[in-house]
């Protein structure tokens, strides 16, 4: 027995419990959480992110795409891919042409994503298909210059053990840019990758075995408690098998995941198959010694790949008879027995070649407009200028579909259909508190879906607030631990980023709110130091909108210590997701700070400066992170802080807040509290008895219901010369009296009707405002 195993742990990754998907002329596996496949125990293993197996058949691919923030390596197996992307250039090693690059058995093809790289794969092949690993690190740095290497490993080598083909760059993560643009690997004739990752291949003859090094001989820098993965392609028919020292036998398809071992530990690889057996090994740092970042998987072509899916899947698998929307014991479907059209054929057409910001747009950076079309021939036709606008397309397909009550098939009454549509705001968004009340995670991807099935665009997590902290900060580990309402109601980085990335394979973009200077009483439980008016009782009203009191001090240089920190942690995770990240800011009570030790003063002469000066610092932050900061109305409109034009002001007490916003010359997200808080109306929670309302009214009653919401038009009274700042709006769902059991009852169909309003308009096409009537007909 090698001395890796006397204390390796080892855990093997069968192949029929990976992801699959067979799209016809494209035949993949993967081994992680990848486009429609989710699975919170398999989203990553140390910096490895993706490793698909895939097929590809003859003439079809994967056509132009985005990646960004990832290192992308396909290692070919059979066949042959064409790869073009956006760095090609006369002369470039490898290429056959100018624009393109062939990779063929025992070639390496990699990619750095960076700030963003386009690129196609191609299986050009007139008969043969290409099979071909696809594998994905998380790089060490997010925003590297995008490039690309490739490698050829001998076949015969192969045969002679393990050959490294991956390694880190020499210079690591603080390389300069000349060092970049040099590129050499810590070992030599391998690939450099910007993470602690080491991969090699073998070629293992039957009984025969071959030995992996963890770690590559002094090739990395973390040398202790590291990761080791092993493959088995599918490439012998099933006749390949191999063992590893402590007993593990793994089959075509398999991996193992082998964690508790050290560099310079030996991994022993048996064959012990019919066949010989061809094998990846993988090595890398422990979770806490790899990048903060972490890597999305989406790509506009997996987007759209993946709502193909869900189309099929809602069609056949989850349609519904309208039987409420006709009269009683009406004959609304067709014959049962009657002739039939079918649809034959569906095209779908993408008219140019998404932009990098595909995935994490800026509001009305991305043209949301399609076309659709069916026929009475039962020929449909889908246009769209970008990958999101087929999704909203193929979401009002799925609607046009009902269930037949007779033979369950599945009809739509009504062809022909020819549909012009595109939404009248960038910014539609849907505002969830997680803090008052914990969601599961599976619950908020299913609201994700009910969003995208609304043609929502946004959702905003309120993930803090003084109720409690439910976010892990791996380096803050005691908020979560400590702020959470228990342990195990919070959110892991792993959860956070699928979350995220569940939203961009569906055009809902996840942005997180950290609710600062106020609402952070929850911070007292793991930092009391840091807080101010923590939990006054019983007058916590005179400190706080509500209990408990208690927001950052403002003037401690403890508390800028806890937010660098904190944003350091924090802001490169959710970066690759989202264009924006939301500061809060609102409800800052001036009383509390006569209870800030740094400050002790009410006086908004004292405070107004501090106040700039924190906003500065956290927005600095932003920034850093290539992101857009958001701040509530008070800011601006309360404490007359500057602003970066760059910033966007949710506005939420009244129509004139969002005028005053915009007449100041500042971007805003509407969304009138009078009108769009859907948690108003269901009575006080704090002291009903007591309430200055009434007994039992809440201080926004009464609810809003469907109708009204209708009636809300986020540009009222705002210059046609200006509408263009307004972005859109959100409406606003506050979870003190809400959770998983009455989310959905409270939330829908009321905020579908927001949704309406935010896609067409609060007007029609005659410039009058919709009437209750036509929006219940």
């Amino acid at each position: 027995m090698s001395q890796t195993f006397m204390h390796a742990k080892v855990a093997a990754r069968r192949s029929g419990e990976r992801g699959h998907a067979d799209h016809g002329w494209l035949n993949t596996y993967h081994s992680f959480s990848f486009a429609n496949y989710h699975d919170p125990n398999f989203e990553h293993f140390g910096a490895l992110r993706v490793l698909n197996e895939d097929r590809v058949a003859p003439k079809t691919g994967f056509p132009t795409h985005t990646h960004r923030n990832a290192e992308i390596f396909s290692y070919i197996i059979s066949g042959e891919l064409t790869h073009r992307d956006s760095m090609m250039r006369n002369g470039d090693s490898g290429a056959s042409r100018n624009e393109f690059y062939r990779i063929k058995r025992g070639d390496v093809q990699f990619t750095t994503g960076g700030s963003g790289i386009s690129h196609s794969e191609q299986n050009e092949h007139g008969s043969e298909p290409v099979h071909f690993l696809q594998i994905w690190a998380i790089p060490w740095k997010s925003g590297l210059t995008p490039r690309y290497h490739d490698l050829t490993v001998d076949e015969q080598t192969k045969r002679q053990g393990f050959v490294t083909i991956i390694s880190p760059l020499k210079a690591g993560k603080s390389a300069s840019a000349a060092q970049e643009q040099a590129a050499v690997p810590s070992v030599e004739g391998t690939i450099p990758v910007h993470a602690d990752l080491i991969m090699g291949a073998s070629i293992i003859a039957k009984g025969s075995s071959a030995t992996w090094t963890i770690g590559g001989n002094g090739a990395v820098s973390s040398k202790e408690d590291r990761k080791a993965y092993v493959h088995l392609p599918m490439t012998r028919g099933g006749k390949s098998k191999i063992r590893l020292a402590e007993g593990t036998v793994l089959g075509e398809g398999d991996g193992a995941f082998v964690t508790n071992v050290n560099e310079g530990d030996s991994l022993v690889i048996e064959s012990v198959g019919i066949e010989e057996a061809e094998t990846a090994s993988l090595t890398n740092a422990s979770s806490n010694a790899t990048t903060n970042s972490t890597l999305n998987t989406a790509s506009s072509y997996a987007i759209v790949q993946a709502a193909i899916q869900r189309t099929q899947d809602r069609l056949f698998e989850d349609n519904f008879v309208p039987w409420k929307f006709h009269p009683r014991n009406s004959d609304f479907e067709p014959p049962s027995n009657g002739s039939r059209t079918y649809i034959r054929n569906v095209s779908i057409q993408q008219n140019q070649t998404d932009s990098a910001a595909i995935l994490k747009p800026l509001a009305g950076e991305v043209n949301e407009q399609y076309t659709l079309s069916i026929s009475t021939a039962g020929a449909v036709e889908i246009t769209a200028i970008s990958s999101i606008g087929i999704l909203r397309s193929l979401e009002t397909f799925t609607q046009l579909f009902y269930q037949h009550s007779t033979n369950g098939g599945i009809y739509s009454p009504y062809a022909p259909v020819s549909i012009v549509d595109g939404p009248k705001f960038g910014h539609r968004g849907f505002s969830m508190d997680v803090a008052r009340t914990y969601y599961p995670a599976s619950f908020i991807l299913h609201t994700i879906d009910v969003l995208a099935w609304n043609k929502f665009n946004r959702l905003h997590l309120h993930a803090t607030d003084s109720q409690s902290w439910p976010l892990d900060i791996p380096a803050l580990p005691n908020l979560a631990r400590k702020g959470a309402y228990r342990t195990g109601l919070s959110y892991t980085r792993e959860q956070l980023a699928q979350i995220q990335e569940y939203g961009m394979y569906r055009g809902v973009e996840v942005y997180i709110e950290i609710d600062t200077p106020g609402h952070t009483a929850s911070i007292a439980h793991s930092a009391p130091e840091l807080i101010a008016a923590y939990n006054i009782q019983p007058d916590w009203g005179t400190y706080a909108n509500e209990p408990p009191s208690g927001g950052l001090k403002l003037n401690s240089s403890a508390v800028y210590t806890f937010l660098n920190t904190l944003w350091e942690d924090l802001l490169p995770r959710v970066a690759s997701y989202s264009a924006y990240f939301h500061t809060g800011g609102d409800e800052v009570n001036l009383n509390s700070y006569l209870f800030d030790d740094t400050v002790r003063s009410n006086d908004t002469s004292v405070l107004q400066p501090l106040m700039q000066q924190f906003v500065d610092f956290n927005h600095g932050y932003v920034r850093a992170a290539g992101m857009t900061p958001m701040v509530w109305e008070e800011m601006l409109l309360e404490w007359n802080l500057t602003l970066g034009k760059d910033v966007v002001v949710q506005a939420w007490l009244s129509d004139e807040s969002v005028a005053e916003t915009v007449a100041m010359g500042h971007k805003v997200i509407a969304g009138n509290y009078n009108y769009w808080y859907l948690d108003c109306g269901h009575g006080s929670w704090l002291d009903p008895l007591s309430s200055a309302t009434s007994p039992f009214l809440d201080y926004c009653s009464p609810l809003k219901n469907w109708h009204f919401i209708y009636t809300y038009d986020p540009l009222y009274n705002i210059p046609p010369n200006s509408s263009h700042l307004v972005l859109g709006a959100e409406v606003y769902l506050w979870s003190e009296r809400v959770d998983p059991v009455n989310f959905d009852q409270v939330v829908w169909p009321r905020a579908a009707a927001a949704a309406e309003v935010l896609w067409a308009g609060a007007k029609d096409e005659e410039g009058r405002n919709r009437s209750l009537v036509d929006a219940g007909g």
